[in-house]
């Protein structure tokens, strides 16, 4: 499930752009742009977005 590679790909913080090709499939960001929205993963969204910004899962509750 999609849901589960981004939470298992930023189970660490790391720059938007390497998690998402640790999943392997760039089409992979639009989902990623919709979870940061609703919060999971989190992300530095104090600067513009850009592919090098800090991406990390929240501990899974």
């Amino acid at each position: 499930m999609l849901a589960d590679a981004l939470q298992e790909a930023f189970a660490e913080p790391a720059p938007l752009w390497e998690g998402v090709r640790t999943i392997g499939d760039p089409l992979v960001l639009s989902a990623l742009f919709h979870a940061l929205r609703a919060g999971r993963p989190a992300a530095g969204l104090g600067a513009a977005m850009q592919e090098r910004m800090p991406v990390w899962a929240p501990a899974a509750e």
